[in-house]
Formats: C-alpha cells, structure tokens, sequence
C-alpha cells in the first residue's frame, strides 16, 4: 500500500540529503556557532527532516517556482484533469462492463489468459483513478476561488517551517527581520540570512524572502490576530464542496 506522500508513484531519489556537512557548516558560521557541536548536531536534526520534506512536495507540485515539475495554472491544470481523465473515464468505465465484455472477443483466436487483464482489478484501479482526479478538481478549484498560487503558498510554508527547526536548535536565537539595507533594498542580519540559506538549500533558489519573514514575526508577536473560534479547514470545505456539487458533475 502506498505512503501518505507516495500516492503518485514516485520517490525522491536516495544519495541527495539535503543539510550536507558543507551547508551545515555554513549555516553554522552565519548563525556564530561553528565552535558549537551541539548546536550543528541539533540543526541537522531540525533542518534534514523539512529538507526531505519540501524536496519531496517540491518535486511533485506545480507551481510558479523554477523548480517545480510543470508550471501549469489551476485553469490549465483543471483543463487537463477533465480532458484527459474525466471524460475518457466517463467512457472507458461503461465500456469495461461485464455485459459488454463480448465486444473484447477473439474469437476463433483466443488469446493466453497471462495476456489478458484482471477485469475487476483494471475496473478498480480506475476507479480509484476517477476519484483521485475528482479530489484533485475539488483542490484546484479550492485553490483558484481563493486565489491561492502554490508558489507562494509553499515558501510560506518552508520559511514557517524553518522558523520552527531555528526555534528547536538555535532556541537563544532571537527571530528579527534584520536592518534596512539600501543597496540591497532588503533587510539584512543573521535570522533572515539563516532563512534564506535553508530556502536555498531545499528549493535551489535565491530569494530575499523579506515579506514571508515579517508576516510570520507579526504572527509570532501577536497570536491572538491570527486565531479565531471558528478555524477553517480545507477538509471540510472540500467534503461540502463534494456533497454539494454531487459526485457526476464534478
């Protein structure tokens, strides 16, 4: 049975963890702890995890990101889910109906049964091919009704999660957004420097990242803003999506 995260068929490839001893060591001397063993060994247990994560989801979500493995938009991408999947399915599932199996006959040259395939099972799997591209829909159209680019959804979530494993192994580390630069019109200084190394050491690029730091340093200063009684949950809004629309018109 496949993994939470391996639903698609393929895995990230072994020998390319991320948080090598080099990049280590350079996040190391950006954060003044080079002398520091414990505090290597307590950010490569912090950082390796997200790392192997966010590789993963990099390589298999599109997005405006360089990255990524297609840059389609949610319309293109909705486009090609009921093109290419739905709507042949609608055809393809009818015609594998037992009552109109006869029509596959070769009669008088039969064909070995190792050649032919598992009805019920070939019946199955592209079921549960249907319904995964009905949940991808539902995703998508979640996703362009709230005008959600993945992209950016994604390097809040890697910088989010790279304050996190900062908080674990740096826990004197103070979360800043650095001092005003003019040249660089950014802002410069040892957290955001640290931000921007382990982005670029998981995604590969190089990105100033100062919007995503100050959001999530305002969340952290003041988290009563950022809750309510009432959270929304993407599950929940999908399953009335579902109920709602009704299965054969998604």
């Amino acid at each position: 049975m496949a993994e939470w995260g391996d639903y698609l068929g393929f895995r990230i490839a072994d020998g390319d963890e991320p948080f090598g001893q080099e990049v280590l060591q350079e996040i190391a001397r950006i954060a003044g702890v080079t002398d520091d063993i414990d505090a290597i060994d307590r950010l490569q247990a912090a950082l390796v995890p997200i790392g192997k994560e966010y590789r993963r989801v990099l390589a298999m979500v599109p997005s405006e990101l360089e990255s990524a493995p297609g840059h389609d938009s949610h319309s293109e991408r909705l486009e090609w889910i009921d093109t290419q999947i739905l709507n042949p399915l609608k055809r393809l599932l009818p015609a594998l109906a037992e009552d109109r199996r006869y029509m596959f006959s070769m009669w008088p040259q039969e064909l070995r049964p190792p050649n032919m395939p598992d009805w019920n099972l070939l019946k199955n799997n592209l079921e549960f091919l249907q319904d995964l591209a009905r949940n991808v829909t539902l995703t998508i159209v979640f996703c362009r009704h709230h005008d959600l680019a993945l992209g950016s959804l994604l390097r809040f979530q890697i910088v989010s999660s790279a304050f996190t494993a900062l908080a674990q192994a740096l826990p004197d580390l103070k979360p800043s957004r650095g001092t005003y630069d003019k040249g660089t019109k950014g802002f410069n200084g040892v957290f955001p420097d640290l931000i921007r190394a382990i982005y670029k050491e998981i995604t590969g690029e190089t990105e100033q990242l100062d919007r995503q730091i100050k959001e999530l340093i305002d969340e952290r200063r003041n988290p009563q803003n950022t809750k309510s009684d009432q959270p929304f949950l993407l599950g929940d809004y999908l399953t009335a999506a579902a109920k709602q629309a009704g299965q054969d018109e998604i």
